[in-house]
Order: C-alpha cells, then sequence, then structure tokens
C-alpha cells in the first residue's frame, strides 16, 4: 500500500497509511474480547475450575492440564515465600547468571544491525547504485520476508524450542551479514547484486530466529519475583545499545565518513560470531519449563545444556500430589 500511495500527490499519501493502521487496532480489539484468562492469574485467584478449563483448551489430554494446573499452584506457592524485589537482587546469587543472560538476549538485537538495517534499508539500496523508486520496492519487499520470518518462527518454535532457533539465528545472521561484507568488497555487477540480496534477507532469517526468540527467552529466564526488574535492566540495555548504533553507523558507512557501504557486514557479523558463541555457552533451553522449574535449575547450577533433560524435583512433587489426588478420587467413590 506505501508502494502505490508513494505516487500520489495529496496529503492523502501519507493519510492513508495512518488509516490502514487502525485495522490492526480494530482486529486486536476484537481478539482481546475472545482471548481467555492466564491460568496462573485465575489461580491467583483462587478460580481453580475456571483455570482447569482454559488449560483443557490447551491440552489433548486432560492428564496433561491436571499435571500443569498442579505445577502452576506449586510455582505460586514458591513465589510466595520470596519477599526481595530490589533491582540489586537481579544480581544476586544465582540471579545474577539469569539476569546476564537476559541483558545477553536482548544485546544480540542492536549489536546484530538491527537499528541499521530498519532505519537506513532504502539508503544504503541507493548508496549500491539502485535507483529511488526500485530501493523503495526492495525495502517494502524486506519488510514482506520480516513477516514471513516470524511467521515461519511463530508454527515451530514450540517444536524446537527456545534454544536451537536463537542459535541458529545468531549463527545464520553471522554468516549473511559476513557474506554480504565479501561481496560489498567486490566492485562489480554481481558483488552489487550479491551484497542487495544479502541485505534484504537480513530481515527473513533475523525473525525467523533471534527476533522472535529473544523476548521468549528474556521472558522466561528470570524468577518470578524479579521478572519486571529484569527485563527492565535488560531493555535499557538493549536501548542503549541502539541509541549508540544510531549515532555511530552514519559515520561508519556514509560516503564522506568511513564509506563501507556494505562492508559494514564485518562489523555486525563480527559481533554475531561473539553471541552465537555466547548463546552455545550461557544461553539455556526454557522451552516446556514451568517458573518452578527453571527455579530449581539455576539454583542447582544445572549446566546450559542440561536444561533440557534434567527431571526436576518440580516435576516429581507435581507428578505424586496429581497421583495422590487421582487414588483419593476413587476411593472416596468406593
Amino acid at each position: 500500500m506505501s508502494y502505490f500511495t508513494s505516487r500520489w500527490e495529496t496529503d492523502w499519501s501519507w493519510q492513508s497509511l495512518i488509516c490502514a493502521q487502525w485495522g490492526f487496532a480494530a482486529v486486536a480489539f476484537v481478539g482481546q474480547i475472545f482471548m481467555p484468562e492466564s491460568p496462573i492469574y485465575l489461580v491467583r485467584k483462587g478460580k481453580m475450575t475456571a483455570a482447569r478449563k482454559v488449560l483443557g483448551h490447551l491440552y489433548s489430554d486432560p492428564l496433561d492440564a491436571d499435571g500443569h494446573l498442579e505445577r502452576i499452584k506449586l510455582t505460586l506457592e514458591e513465589a510466595e515465600t520470596q519477599n526481595s524485589s530490589s533491582y540489586i537482587d537481579c544480581f544476586r546469587g544465582t540471579n545474577l547468571r539469569r539476569t546476564l543472560i537476559a541483558i545477553m538476549v536482548f544485546l544480540s538485537e542492536p549489536m546484530s544491525g538491527l537499528g541499521f538495517v530498519s532505519s537506513y534499508g532504502a539508503l544504503m539500496y541507493q548508496y549500491l547504485g539502485i535507483g529511488d523508486q526500485k530501493s523503495f520496492a526492495i525495502q517494502i519487499g524486506a519488510q514482506i520476508l520480516s513477516l514471513s520470518g516470524a511467521t515461519i518462527a511463530f508454527l515451530v518454535s514450540d517444536f524446537y524450542g527456545r534454544r536451537p532457533m536463537y542459535l541458529g539465528g545468531c549463527i545464520a545472521l553471522c554468516l549473511l551479514l559476513i557474506c554480504m561484507g565479501i561481496s560489498g568488497s567486490v566492485n562489480t555487477t554481481a558483488g552489487i547484486t550479491a551484497s542487495v540480496g544479502f541485505y534484504t534477507m537480513y530481515n527473513f532469517f533475523y525473525n525467523v530466529g533471534v527476533g522472535s526468540t529473544v523476548y521468549t527467552i528474556a521472558g522466561e529466564v528470570p524468577t518470578s519475583v524479579l521478572r519486571a526488574k529484569t527485563l527492565a535492566v535488560a531493555l535499557s540495555s538493549s536501548a542503549a545499545a541502539t541509541t549508540m548504533w544510531s549515532f555511530v553507523s552514519p559515520f561508519i558507512f556514509n560516503p564522506g565518513y568511513g564509506n563501507l557501504k556494505a562492508k559494514i557486514g564485518f562489523v555486525f557479523g563480527a559481533f554475531m560470531l561473539v553471541f552465537a558463541v555466547m548463546a552455545n555457552f550461557f544461553v539455556p533451553e526454557t522451552r516446556m519449563r514451568t517458573y518452578e522449574e527453571l527455579d530449581e535449575l539455576f539454583m542447582n547450577h544445572v549446566p546450559t545444556r542440561q536444561f533440557r533433560s534434567y527431571v526436576t524435583v518440580a516435576e516429581q512433587r507435581a507428578a505424586e500430589a496429581y497421583n495422590a489426588k487421582k487414588t483419593k478420587i476413587p476411593l472416596e467413590q468406593a
């Protein structure tokens, strides 16, 4: 739509884009009406029947829903026993590891070149010799790739898990950016074409990996009591890095200054290599883990690579509580 209205010479060329955004707000409003309440909130309010009903829609097996309900109860009981919730506590004991993981994954966004690609996309194409109108069209195509990547990540994230998707995303961006830097070093038509292709594909690989898992990992890693404060620290770190790149990037790639153009891929590619190595050693798998289980895993200093297979006491307690409840019901009926 923006490509079509860009040819208009009236105020509707930009007003139409603002009006189009109202449609997304209307869809979100309708979706909220039919969105079920969080089972954690319902359990906290003592509405066990309603919480069980919501969980019943999420699981095909009723036993899994009952087990999840028991885990939620245990998690909330554990959280109520913890009263400390200052920002200093985010950096004490095992919380330090959790806070650093949240900061690390959020920092990978600006350090991968997200702000640069999203802000200077069309300008980069022009520096590579692409015309104004065609640069704008390619930039729109890049946004379509972004949507495609986010959609794929939404569909497969629960199958592959957070750790492999994040780690794979870091590696993919590292290779893509370095290839862009290499092609940008070749002053030929083929080199320019390759640079445009690599630069455009960034949007897809970013959203299918790093962009779609950062918020999930950072939201699941902190303990329940410190989650809001940990995320505030991590987001502030990311915002600071984004602000830094907004000032530095133009001096790196603009002609008359650093004049790197597509060779800026070497800079961000090197950073993503560092993040790929750190992700391999520090980012755990949080898929299918309750908050109490994650608390136990971090308190026991479980190695990163063992998070997926480690059997927690919380799992055993939830299973025992459910089995005891299941055994009690037939006895009462008898």
